[in-house]
């Protein structure tokens, strides 16, 4: 969908990406060595964390030590869906149907959602990026004008507050209703796992533990998860690409999610290589956050779910993309 020339203008201005690509010349095959034991080791640092957050709850035993078990878990829920995500791009393993079994157990299944439909839904978001046919724009228009641009940086800070509290549990229900099981076959596995859960701590007498989990989902989780979906395509006629602090990245965007502009251009390439990308390819200015919410603040006017590209300038971007590998 062609826009006016004022939006495009304002699109690429103030250093934000526009369109491009890896520059040609770059080997990927040494990016696109998996490693198992590599996203394991994560999976277990975050399992860890959320086990240690428990822990300490239970031990301390205390309001404020629930809240930042809370906090913690949610936060760490979002980590584990980013690498439910490689598992979506079969980055886990080349044995696909270990690799779906490991995300699936690990990552998606603990949150309710389940491989099959968040790939059928992102690889569409990835062939369509910003365009009618990108399922995000429908993501988007079911929270208007939530979405809309520009916006003070204060309104963002507000949601993101209002989101912590539970105000923002509707979020959770719309990505359930993109990412969910299809069909029983797909909700059996989160259905027992849950209940298996849900059992087991009722017996022990720490029914506490689920309640806490699915608290976290619907408040740390959903606030963490709507921060970062501003960092990726909102208001550009692609992907931003930031430069994050380490605490930025522990927060709101865990395991290189925030290099997502190398991630769109070359999807096939595991999260610990894509620095190793950006390295090689510095054609493409890369900003820090305090640069892209100052740019929300002044860009064009864009309303919730209004595509940024139609089919045919997708294609032509895609045609001056060599490295982009569509749908992982």
């Amino acid at each position: 969908m062609s826009q006016a020339p004022a939006q495009r203008e304002s699109v690429g201005a103030a250093g934000l990406p526009r369109a491009g690509s890896p520059s040609g010349g770059v080997d990927l095959a040494p990016m696109r060595r998996l490693a198992p034991w590599r996203w394991g080791s994560y999976v277990a640092g975050d399992w860890a964390l959320i086990v240690g957050a428990f822990a300490a709850a239970a031990w301390l035993s205390t309001w404020w030590a629930y809240l930042a078990a809370l906090l913690l878990v949610g936060n760490r829920q979002h980590a584990l869906v980013i690498l439910g995500h490689e598992g979506a791009h079969r980055l886990v393993t080349r044995r696909r149907h270990l690799n779906d079994a490991l995300t699936q157990v690990l990552c998606f299944w603990p949150v309710g959602i389940d491989v099959a439909s968040y790939r059928e839904f992102h690889f569409a978001h990835h062939r369509n990026l910003n365009t009618p046919d990108d399922p995000e724009m429908a993501y988007r228009e079911m929270g208007a004008p939530g979405w809309d641009v520009p916006r003070p940086r204060w309104q963002v800070a507000l949601r993101f507050a209002a989101d912590l509290v539970g105000l923002g549990a509707l979020e959770v229900f719309r990505i359930f209703r993109f990412a969910r099981p299809h069909g029983w076959r797909g909700a059996s596995g989160p259905v027992v796992l849950h209940g298996a859960v849900i059992g087991a701590s009722v017996v022990a007498g720490a029914w506490w533990i689920p309640v806490l989990w699915w608290s976290a989902g619907l408040t740390s989780f959903s606030a963490v998860w709507r921060f970062r979906c501003w960092l990726e395509h909102l208001g550009t006629e692609d992907t931003h690409r930031l430069h994050l602090t380490a605490v930025e990245r522990f927060l709101f965007a865990p395991h290189n999610i925030s290099y997502h502009w190398e991630h769109h251009h070359c999807s096939g390439i595991p999260f610990w290589n894509l620095p190793r990308l950006r390295r090689e390819t510095p054609g493409v200015p890369v900003i820090r956050l305090w640069e892209l919410f100052r740019y929300y603040e002044r860009c064009a006017k864009i309303a919730s779910g209004t595509p940024t590209l139609d089919a045919e300038e997708r294609q032509a971007l895609d045609r001056r993309s060599p490295a982009r590998e569509l749908g992982g």
